[in-house]
């Protein structure tokens, strides 16, 4: 889906598939197991199969060598999947200096970036920005985001800033740019330069309005996020799906094109009320800056996000699963969807909410799921659908029984089996190391 059109990335992509079989050569097992994730890497649609019921069970004692193995496998299949970049200039005394990378997207024009490095990595890794630029002249655009991002002053990190492939499709969120984003976050989390808690989304105008929606439908991969001279209708981005991570948000006081004033204002009243329910939770600094128009001071957004890291595997959350471009995720924090809801988002009641929340105290699991209409002030009941709770020992006891009361109704109250196949599907569904999961419970949505 995406590939790199440098010559250096060809040779690095040929020599790592050499080297693979060799890596992967340990057991006829390791073998499978590459061969079911290099299937998962290549599913871009995220529409396969992602059940794998091979691996064995596995003791308490074995749970961080066996989620290390699986990791390092994980690994292994991407070694023949395209990188970011490894080449950087030191010190670039002008922009003009910087490469230009380019991936080749899924049913799009490639998409040109620029990827830096600030300054020395730090031990636990760079945090990793990435930058969307507004929609003037995209020649323009794209270098003032560059130069931006050099100017912020938040000390050791990374930047990824790409530009709109086309001028006649300037959306940050279509399916292409998705399948990008997705990309991006797979090769991010393998790769030991970046810190997997500090990923960000921020832009300008409409990158502004880019990164309030993408934030909103990748918030579980997310520390925090930054749109400015934005303000996107909240049914486009729904505040709650951010409860966990820091949101920023700089409108200038007489933005007034599209109601950015307004919408800011009316973002900050619902994120003040939900800090209010959830406290701590909801860290946010969304501010109309005075006396200011569509051009703000972009300075303050960075240096405040970069502060804040992940929560990768909260106890109680609610989804709100909505379309991008009629596409809707399959998965979020450690719940993932193996049967369609089959909604579209042409209907009526054309979303979900998933509340989820365990009880460590009794070790329950609750879970309600309804389907929501657009403002999310109607629900109506899920008729179809299937669901995997995938759960850590830190999340809850898997010494124990562990009780699931969906809708009201106790649908498991039985100790769980600890498994590689929990593992590996989850490896393969969240692309993530702190979401490597030795435990699941299916619950049907229609009981």
């Amino acid at each position: 889906m995406l590939k790199f059109n440098s010559v250096l990335t060809l040779i690095s992509i040929v020599f790592l598939t050499c080297v693979a079989p060799s890596a992967a050569r340990g057991s006829e097992q390791d073998s499978l197991i590459v061969n079911y994730f290099r299937e998962r890497i290549t599913d871009y649609k995220k529409s396969g199969n992602y059940e794998f019921s091979k691996g064995k069970k596995i003791s308490h004692k074995e749970l961080n060598i066996s989620s290390e193995k699986v990791w390092k496998l994980w690994k292994i299949a991407n070694l023949t999947a395209e990188k970011l970049p490894t080449f950087f200039p030191e010190n670039p005394k002008v922009l003009a200096d910087i490469p230009i990378h380019s991936w080749q997207l899924k049913d799009e024009e490639p998409m040109p970036f620029y990827y830096i490095k600030k300054k020395e990595k730090p031990d636990n890794g760079y945090p990793l920005f990435l930058n969307l630029h507004g929609s003037g002249p995209k020649g323009p655009e794209f270098l003032s985001a560059l130069g931006l991002s050099y100017q912020y002053k938040d000390g050791a990190t990374s930047y990824v800033i790409p530009q709109i492939p086309s001028e006649k499709r300037y959306r940050w969120w279509h399916k292409p740019h998705q399948y990008a984003w997705e990309n991006l976050i797979r090769m991010m989390m393998i790769d030991d330069t970046f810190n997997p808690n500090k990923f960000y989304m921020l832009g300008i105008s409409e990158g502004g309005y880019g990164s309030q929606r993408l934030a909103a439908f990748y918030a579980d991969y997310l520390a925090g996020a930054g749109p400015m001279a934005g303000g996107e209708p909240l049914h486009n981005a729904p505040p709650i799906n951010f409860r966990y991570i820091a949101f920023s948000l700089e409108t200038g006081e007489f933005d007034h094109m599209f109601g950015r004033n307004k919408l800011t204002q009316q973002a900050k009243a619902q994120f003040d009320s939900l800090s209010n329910v959830y406290p701590g939770n909801f860290i946010n600094k969304i501010n109309i800056q005075k006396g200011k128009g569509h051009g703000v001071d972009y300075s303050v957004t960075t240096p405040w996000l970069v502060q804040y890291s992940r929560t990768a595997r909260p106890t109680s959350y609610e989804w709100i699963l909505f379309a991008m471009d009629g596409r809707y995720r399959s998965s979020f924090y450690n719940i993932a969807i193996t049967e369609p809801l089959e909604i579209t988002e042409s209907d009526e009641f054309n979303r979900a909410s998933f509340k989820f929340d365990i009880d460590k105290k009794t070790n329950t699991i609750h879970l309600n799921a309804s389907l929501k209409n657009l403002d999310l002030s109607k629900e109506q009941a899920i008729k179809s659908g299937k669901v995997n709770i995938y759960l850590s020992d830190d999340m809850i006891d898997l010494s124990k029984k562990i009780k699931v009361i969906y809708q009201g109704k106790t649908v498991y109250n039985k100790k769980v089996t600890l498994t590689e196949n929990a593992l590996i599907e989850s490896a393969a569904i969240f692309n993530d190391p702190e979401r490597i999961f030795p435990a699941k419970i299916e619950v049907k949505l229609n009981n």
